[in-house]
């Protein structure tokens, strides 16, 4: 489901090809000789649109400099462009690609510099198709009218559709609002290149990372029921077992690599989603690169990566950790990518776990120093290492294993009950009770017993106790630099911000001295 909750369709034009009366057509469904200069802008409802959106119907004009300060505004809003040319002036199709194109572009280029799709989607609309009937049209231009035409639609990523239409007939009238809607709901030129005829590179390594994530067992090929997860995932259908060999002998049909051991291969798993785009079901591809977070410029959208916990942000004193169903999710994660079985993830397995993310979150100081691994296996990271690691992510920044876990395949609206929020200090001293599973322990004492703490603890406590003991501050006489990114400072200048930190954040302080000075 798109993100968007309006569009804003805007026509734009040469004077006299009919944008005022093709917008009268649209919404009342009817031709008038007389219409207004300027169309109002309309606004249909939701409840009667493509996809629930609100849309937003403007006409424009340029023959005043108010009209063409408005036109140069809502050129900038715009969600989807309409643009006319009449098929019996050759001069305005000429003024497409000569003037109307490279003024979109310029008034556009600084209305959002990191989106992809900097020029919204354009429909390009040949308007008065019932002049052809008529002793005036120039039939000595008409080739030359469709050549321009064809090459404009090849030339130009931002073009989407090209149709023409007569609002005297009511031809295609209705066509020219749909197709607007549908370039807005399903942009055709983010995943598709109509001149190379093939998905954008954008696309394929989108659709690269979903298959990653379906791709359960690791083979690197879709088996029947990691495709009908996927199906139910996107599509909330099951196929059937016809359908799935179908689906297979078309894929293998026109690309030998596409399917190997009865499975879909992840050149197959593409080739099918240019299938759909070449036969004109953007919805289908979209449906699924939605599904998984990308929004409208194949980006993982904000919300997916960063959704708000039920309650909202954790309050002064409160603490986060990993839920039941956070830690059952990071289990099986582990026992996944455990290929040899062996209750530890080496570098290899670790570089697999994390290929659909930007890289091992703990690489900069927490991992492997603060973790649990084994030297029989060389190094390698035991599941309790891994769990505490990522509990300790949680405590120290939720939002970092909330994209972690959409990276990872577990994002959107199920991520925030991976998140537990505990009570505060105050109030587990309250009810008498605590209510965390996470405790944050500074320790302090002189440099030299300081220096061997982090050993110890790991070989002890972290093997032994039932809670998740984190290390991200040791300090001595002096505050040490540590890595969750606290800064060294002199005891003395630690001032009231350390110990009300101290005081709110960490139950436990524990004094590290040797018994023989």
């Amino acid at each position: 489901m798109s993100l968007r909750t309006d569009m804003r369709i805007v026509f734009v034009g040469d004077k006299n090809v009919g944008k005022s009366t093709l917008i009268n057509s649209i919404i009342s469904d009817s031709f008038q000789e007389r219409v207004m200069h300027v169309v109002p802008e309309v606004t249909i409802p939701p409840e009667v649109t493509l996809d629930k959106v609100a849309t937003h119907i403007i006409d424009t004009a340029a023959d005043t400099p108010q009209h063409k300060a408005n036109l140069e505004l809502e050129i900038k809003r715009a969600s989807v462009i309409v643009l006319l040319y009449a098929i019996d002036q050759l001069s305005s199709v000429v003024n497409v690609r000569s003037h109307w194109l490279p003024y979109i572009r310029e008034l556009r280029q600084n209305v959002d510099s990191q989106n992809y799709n900097v020029v919204p989607p354009i429909i390009l609309v040949g308007s008065k198709a019932d002049s052809r009937g008529f002793e005036s049209y120039p039939v000595q231009h008409e080739d030359q009218i469709d050549e321009m035409v064809n090459q404009i639609m090849l030339d130009n990523k931002e073009m989407e559709t090209w149709v023409e239409c007569s609002a005297k007939q009511s031809q295609n009238v209705q066509e020219v609002f749909f197709y607007a809607q549908k370039a807005v709901m399903y942009p055709q030129g983010v995943i598709y290149d109509v001149k190379a005829k093939s998905l954008t590179p954008q696309c394929k390594e989108a659709l690269g990372r979903i298959f990653m994530l379906c791709d359960l067992d690791g083979d690197e090929v879709l088996s029947d029921d990691e495709l009908n997860e996927f199906q139910q995932r996107c599509f909330h259908v099951m196929l059937q077992e016809d359908e799935l060999n179908d689906i297979k002998s078309v894929v293998q049909a026109s690309t030998e690599s596409g399917v190997r051991n009865n499975g879909l291969t992840k050149e197959g798993f593409i080739y099918l989603h240019l299938l759909f785009v070449m036969k004109g079901r953007l919805e289908t591809a979209w449906t699924v690169l939605r599904q998984y977070g990308y929004d409208d410029s194949l980006h993982l959208s904000s919300s997916f990566l960063a959704p708000p916990l039920p309650h909202g942000a954790p309050a002064h004193g409160n603490t986060t950790e990993l839920s039941d169903k956070g830690l059952a999710y990071f289990r099986t994660l582990f026992n996944r990518f455990d290929k040899d079985e062996d209750k530890a993830l080496n570098k290899d397995e670790m570089t697999r776990l994390f290929q659909t993310t930007p890289g091992i979150p703990w690489d900069k100081g927490l991992f492997p120093s603060f973790a649990i691994t084994t030297t029989a296996t060389g190094n390698a990271l035991t599941q309790h290492g891994f769990l505490a690691l990522w509990q300790l992510t949680t405590l120290l920044d939720y939002n970092t294993t909330l994209r972690y876990l959409a990276f990872l395949g577990y994002g959107g609206e199920d991520a925030p009950a991976a998140i537990k929020v505990t009570r505060g200090r105050k109030q587990d001293q309250k009810e008498r009770s605590i209510s965390r599973n996470v405790f944050q322990c500074f320790v302090f004492g002189t440099r030299t017993h300081t220096t061997r703490l982090p050993g110890i603890v790991a070989t002890y406590y972290l093997t032994r106790l039932q809670y998740y003991l984190t290390l991200p501050c040791l300090f001595g006489l002096r505050w040490r630099g540590c890595p969750c990114g606290h800064q060294g400072h002199e005891r003395k200048e630690a001032g009231s911000e350390g110990k009300e930190h101290i005081k709110e954040r960490i139950p436990v302080l524990c004094f590290w001295y040797a018994r023989v000075w």
